[in-house]
């Protein structure tokens, strides 16, 4: 439950001087409670043009990118067969997590450019219901990273277990405990925000949806958000994929030893054409699957170092903001900070298709499919053709 970052924006209040906390995500408030330091009769602050055109072009291009991508993710993993495996459950998982905060986050941040105050006039429900899901959706981000980390550390360097342990029925009921335990965690939000009347010289009234208690009264849930969310997550994983990697290591230079016994042993055999061109084939087999389980421990780890990466500015910034007494406001790099949240739920499906050759064909077949239907129906040649492409694809799983 972090507190978001905010804009200070100067007003003027009958020659007095007094300050609008613009929120960069659903909630708005200043450093002193608004229910004991009203805002009335304020004019429109300053309208800064090219933070605001800058605002709107990376916010519009980072929601389209973003859901597009995550729900092809989500729409490829479940219509392919051959892509249903414990882990992509984890990654659908982590999508939708993405497209609730690019819908609850990224979404009326940018529409709430075109406002006055950089914000969308919310009502009590819209107000309650964005911060709720907008925390929920990174929260299930955040332990579905976390998920999938211990997931293949189990598969990897404890195999025997992995057959029971990392099942997809298993992986599917963890998911699901993820987003109860998220939606538990988040709900408190629910009955903590509230909208605060904000009156403009000439009477009209603009709803700012803020905190019911003062700030500092949440630091205790931005410490534990912090932690949970963010701190264990990253030293778990850091420690796990260290392990992955020892073994991968490991287990790649025991078959290169193994590789070259065979090699000499084949040469004395020569009775054994037959057995040899069979061990052929199950070496190539098995050399497949370290080299293909090394390829997606890539992908994941470049997941978790882009998840620390893109959310470290933004974290830092309410960690700094929370123990100083002159907290750091400036617009550009708040603007900064929310970039990066925002490319952190838009990024992974671009990651899925650059280093990922299932993913890659899984895209261009099902997307090849639809296209082929939307022209010519579904006619039994079309059927088997794309029964053909499965079966060449389950070559390599």
């Amino acid at each position: 439950m972090e507190g978001w970052p905010f804009i200070s924006v100067n007003v003027t209040a009958q020659d007095q001087s007094a300050e609008i906390a613009v929120a960069v995500f659903p909630l708005n408030n200043t450093m002193e409670n608004t229910t004991d330091n009203p805002l009335s009769n304020v004019t429109a602050p300053a309208v800064n043009i090219a933070h605001k055109v800058i605002s709107i072009t990376l916010g519009f291009l980072i929601f389209l990118v973003g859901i597009l991508g995550n729900v092809l993710v989500i729409w490829v993993v479940t219509r392919t067969k051959t892509m249903h495996s414990t882990t992509n459950c984890y990654l659908v998982s982590l999508a939708a997590a993405d497209c609730i905060v690019l819908l609850t986050a990224t979404l009326p941040f940018t529409l709430g450019q075109f406002y006055k105050y950089g914000i969308i006039p919310y009502g009590i429900v819209s107000c309650a219901l964005l911060t709720f899901f907008s925390y929920m959706g990174i929260n299930v981000s955040s332990l579905s990273i976390t998920a999938f980390t211990v997931e293949r550390y189990i598969a990897i360097c404890h195999p025997m277990k992995a057959y029971t342990i990392c099942t997809i029925s298993r992986a599917k009921k963890i998911i699901i405990a993820l987003w109860v335990f998220s939606a538990l965690y988040s709900a408190p939000w629910l009955a903590l925000t509230k909208i605060t009347p904000i009156n403009e010289v000439n009477e009209t009234t603009f709803n700012n949806c803020d905190y019911k208690l003062k700030r500092d009264h949440y630091f205790v849930y931005y410490l534990v958000d912090l932690v949970m969310f963010y701190i264990l997550p990253l030293c778990l994983t850091a420690v796990l994929y260290f392990l992955i990697g020892r073994v991968l290591f490991s287990s790649e230079r025991t078959g290169a030893v193994a590789d070259s016994i065979r090699r000499r042993n084949r040469k004395n055999e020569k009775n054994r054409e037959e057995m040899g061109s069979i061990h052929k084939k199950s070496s190539t087999r098995s050399e497949q699957n370290p080299s293909s389980r090394i390829q997606i421990v890539k992908m994941l780890a470049v997941i978790v170092v882009l998840f620390a990466v893109l959310w470290l500015p933004y974290r830092g910034l309410v960690v700094y903001n929370s123990v100083s007494s002159r907290p750091f406001l400036n617009e550009w790099f708040v603007l900064f900070c929310l970039m990066m949240i925002f490319l952190n739920s838009a990024i992974n499906p671009i990651l899925y298709n650059a280093m990922s050759k299932r993913f890659q064909r899984a895209f261009k077949r099902l997307l090849c499919r639809s296209a082929v239907k939307r022209k010519f129906g579904t006619g039994s040649n079309i059927h088997t053709t794309f029964s053909e492409l499965q079966k060449e694809d389950s070559i390599y799983r």
